[in-house]
């Protein structure tokens, strides 16, 4: 049967934002790196000075993220300090963004958002190309891992501050990091395996930009690694080693390779995903319903994908040139291809325009072919149709609960939970809040957005 189609074209009339006095940063070039979920914070780099000596303050972006032209710092914004507190670099923070690990004046300091205290953890080791080295923040900010300054791991408990060493065997320790919810893995080089004499620090070969305060890259290449092998050690909070070959992480949910290579999902319980002459490599997991979208290959660059579940099988009709890559948004998986694959029931959806989409609960909202925002239930296999006419731009985030999208010179703030058009901004917003109050950037240029304004929803 044919899902049901709607069309909501009142919300054309959605009402605008109004503008606040709030505003975080300067009137200067400005490239957010990292922010809180709730907007109570952001770093953003700026260029606030004419170190270039031409008689303007301007920054130039190259195709990789590169950034030309003044110089630019690292700002700490919130409303206590709407200008900044100025630091070297973001290194990691909470899912919430209440912890956030930075390095200021060299020294890698944890600072508590909400209370603005800070803790000093000592120097700070420097960054390693493409990858942070001085430690990890876990997503709901118990804990902190850290490299200190003695080649030390040591593991923070971050309510009491207690901390602990975590063992590392010889040489040359390259980073450590949690590798899923209460799982340390620590990052090591033992040997000299590109045979220079030396045991040297793995950089990865790309050519994305590695500057702390990179714009945005329109497109990158990766090439592998150079410096020597590396090995990773796990072990979880408790102490006990984790000596499973995990290929895939999500939420609390593992999937790793046995030692005869059959590949298990490890979530409520364990089960086999899939043989070992498979040779499947892992595409998405669901970890709210234990599914995973694996495709297993035939040894000629070539793939058959399946839906799998305790007890679940089932094909998916997916082009065997795609490879297993793709973008997993809640319930769904947005593989390179021509499709939509929804975790939770193994069904195939049409395909978003630009590939894009942002989803809550049961919502799917994303551009048809006719480049028309719809909002998909996919509980009840209905279709609404929430702005009339072509769309000019697909969803470029997915905020919470809610998304944005281009028409007509206006952006339109989708309220996902309440199916409707919540208002319209004239810039896309960096985040929007719970109630729906968007944080804006003030230049409508992506290379000079500062600053930062808070825009409250129409009542």
């Amino acid at each position: 049967m044919s899902p049901l189609i709607l069309l909501a074209s009142a919300s054309l009339a959605a009402s605008p934002y109004t503008p606040t006095g709030q505003v975080l940063g300067t009137a200067h070039p400005m490239f957010p790196q990292a922010w809180a979920e709730d907007g109570s914070w952001v770093a953003a780099c700026q260029a606030r000075h004419d170190t270039d000596g031409n008689g303007e303050i301007a920054v130039f972006m190259g195709h990789h993220g590169d950034a030309y032209g003044d110089e630019r710092r690292l700002y700490l914004l919130d409303a206590a300090q709407p200008e900044g507190l100025a630091g070297d670099r973001v290194v990691s923070h909470d899912d919430q963004g209440r912890f956030l690990l930075w390095v200021r004046e060299g020294r890698l300091k944890l600072r508590d958002t909400r209370l603005g205290h800070e803790t000093d953890l000592g120097e700070a080791p420097p960054r390693h190309g493409l990858h942070e080295r001085a430690g990890d923040i876990d997503a709901a900010g118990e804990w902190l891992v850290r490299l200190a300054g003695d080649g030390q791991v040591l593991l923070r408990e971050i309510a009491t501050g207690a901390e602990r060493p975590v063992p590392v065997g010889p040489g040359l320790t390259w980073r450590a990091h949690f590798a899923a919810p209460g799982l340390v893995s620590v990052a090591a080089v033992r040997d000299d395996t590109d045979g220079d004499g030396q045991l040297t620090l793995p950089t990865v070969r790309t050519t994305l930009s590695a500057d702390v305060c990179r714009g945005q890259a329109l497109s990158y290449s990766t090439y592998g690694y150079g410096g020597d092998a590396w090995t990773s050690e796990r072990a979880w909070l408790d102490g006990r080693p984790e000596r499973r070959a995990i290929v895939a992480s999500a939420g609390g949910d593992l999937v790793y390779r046995s030692e005869s290579g059959t590949l298990i999902y490890d979530g409520d319980t364990e089960f086999e995903i899939a043989p070992a002459s498979c040779a499947a490599e892992v595409a998405a997991i669901w970890p709210e319903g234990d599914r995973a979208v694996i495709a297993c290959a035939d040894g000629k660059d070539r793939w058959t994908w399946s839906w799998r579940g305790d007890g679940v099988a089932a094909p998916l009709a997916l082009p065997g040139t795609t490879r297993p890559w793709g973008m997993t948004v809640d319930r769904v998986f947005v593989p390179t291809g021509e499709e939509i694959v929804d975790l939770a029931t193994g069904r195939i959806l049409e395909r978003a325009y630009g590939g894009e989409v942002a989803t809550w609960g049961d919502v799917l909202v994303d551009i048809d072919r006719q480049h028309r925002v719809r909002l998909r239930d996919l509980a009840l296999g209905t279709t609404t149709y929430l702005i009339e006419g072509e769309t000019e731009s697909a969803w470029k985030r997915d905020h919470g609960r809610f998304g944005a999208v281009v028409r007509d010179g206006k952006v339109y703030i989708v309220d996902l939970a309440q199916r409707r058009v919540l208002g319209t901004l004239p810039r896309p917003p960096l985040l929007v809040r719970d109630d729906g109050a968007a944080l804006v950037p003030e230049g409508s240029d992506q290379h000079d957005m500062g600053p930062l304004r808070w825009w409250t929803p129409p009542r």
